[in-house]
């Protein structure tokens, strides 16, 4: 049976511990300045970036297997 109350114990949740983090914010900052720069046209941006030559140094990242561990270790 459904009610129009609100929970009698708040939820919990880590957001407001994110939602303060500095890198987070940062984040947000380039993600907001890249929207405005290019006017929240993702065609636009994709066409930027797609044109963007690859810095032939920069390798992309590897992920190596990893095995699990026994817990006496």
């Amino acid at each position: 049976m459904a009610t129009n109350q609100l929970p009698s114990v708040p939820p919990t949740n880590s957001w407001e511990e994110w939602h303060e983090d500095e890198l987070v914010e940062e984040l947000h900052r380039h993600r907001e300045e890249i929207a405005n720069r290019f006017d929240c046209n993702l065609d636009r941006m994709y066409e930027y970036y797609s044109s963007v030559p690859i810095d032939p140094k920069v390798r992309p990242a590897t992920i190596q297997p990893v095995s699990p561990s026994s817990p006496d270790r």
